[in-house]
């Protein structure tokens, strides 16, 4: 038998998430079965497909910049009337159908793993007419919530909590194709050593600062009344007499960081373009504030944060949020004037962050992206 397999992760680049999974379910897979060959594919790219390219990437750029049509989108389509989302999501990947087939003649992998549900019916859809039957999982690191559209027909539907798991049994799908696995996080997050005070020595943020990270994900989209949070923080740490840092960390949009570099000339604002030490900067933090992204509030957890969503993307987030509040890791403060108020209860209890990071300690170290490895390597061998 070869024992060279050959592993394609097709995935759509639809917000940072689904890559940085696919890349930590590969770097497992790489670290146990160096002589494999894995390639990634984004289909958008690849296939120079117009239809795929509108219907999940730029649509989801735009709910991210219209949070109120994104809230119509899911809730009339994806919940209510999902044979009209499916027969346009139908409609998107059929003429990107042949040339899946002819990426699977050509490359001719042993097992397909994506990250992303629209490439999951790309590809199922393909092997159905090549007459192929190449095993397909697929990875969804939401921490709650299910649509029917996200029933790809893989083999194997990996989750990242309880409560996702029981979402996706709600909608029909049997529970022996549900693999609940740890959090899906980058590995220098799930393997990360540093300490704050090693961290906050690269980053020089004062040893005795009040800390707080912000980010809204990698396009940096979506950032609202963001400056108003930030003030917030600064009025209260001034009132306390402690000295602070806020790191502001806007992904891709340039705009923004020269926005924030304009307005806050002084030392107690770091605006940061896109990074790929999010763990250095995670492990200075005292806090981690902003979007409810399910790769973001996951690294946060697992880096034994408490996090202060301040940002619903987009409504799958909805979930992300329950998750951590119901779970009280952390708190959900959509206002300023609500952010206030948690940063009272914070500041006027010392010990509130430490609780919350014990609660985190008890989570399973090792990463979901390494179950979901060892998963593949043993339906290969």
């Amino acid at each position: 038998m070869n024992s060279k397999k050959k592993i394609l992760i097709p995935y759509f680049h639809a917000g940072g998430g689904h890559i940085i999974a696919a890349q930590a379910i590969a770097y497992y897979l790489d670290q146990k079965k160096p002589e494999w060959d894995i390639r990634f594919l984004e289909a958008v790219d690849e296939f120079n497909d117009v239809k795929l390219d509108k219907f999940f990437r730029k649509s989801w750029q735009l709910l991210l910049r219209k949070p109120a049509l994104a809230k119509f989108v899911f809730s009339a389509f994806a919940s209510r009337f999902t044979s009209v989302t499916q027969a346009a999501h139908s409609l998107a990947i059929k003429e990107a159908i042949p040339k899946a087939i002819g990426y699977l003649k050509g490359y001719k992998p042993d097992l397909i793993i994506t990250t992303h549900f629209g490439c999951g019916h790309l590809f199922h859809a393909a092997r159905q007419e090549f007459g192929n039957d190449i095993p397909m999982l697929y990875a969804r690191n939401d921490l709650g919530g299910a649509y029917r559209i996200q029933d790809c027909h893989a083999e194997i539907l990996f989750v990242t909590s309880k409560e996702a798991e029981r979402a996706f049994i709600n909608i029909g799908i049997p529970k022996e194709r549900l693999k609940n696995v740890n959090f899906l996080v980058r590995p220098q997050f799930a393997e990360s050593k540093i300490t704050m005070t090693e961290a906050r020595k690269i980053l020089d943020i004062p040893e005795d600062a009040r800390s707080i990270l912000f980010t809204a994900g990698g396009e940096g989209l979506g950032f609202g009344s963001l400056m108003e949070f930030v003030d917030v923080y600064l009025q209260m740490i001034k009132r306390e007499k402690m000295r602070a840092r806020v790191i502001i960390v806007t992904g891709k949009n340039k705009k923004l960081r020269e926005t924030l570099e304009e307005k806050y000339k002084i030392p107690e604002v770091i605006p940061l373009g896109y990074r790929e030490d999010m763990q250095v900067l995670t492990a200075a933090s005292d806090l981690v504030g902003g979007k409810f992204g399910a790769i973001y509030t996951m690294e946060t957890l697992t880096m034994r944060k408490p996090f202060i969503g301040t940002l619903m993307g987009a409504p799958n987030e909805y979930y992300n949020k329950e998750f951590v509040v119901n779970n009280d890791y952390g708190w959900y403060a959509p206002t300023p004037r609500i952010f206030r108020s948690v940063l009272e209860d914070i500041f006027g209890n010392r010990n509130v962050i430490e609780e919350k990071a014990l609660k985190l300690s008890q989570f399973p170290s090792k990463n979901g992206a390494e179950v979901i490895a060892d998963t593949i390597i043993g339906i290969l061998s």
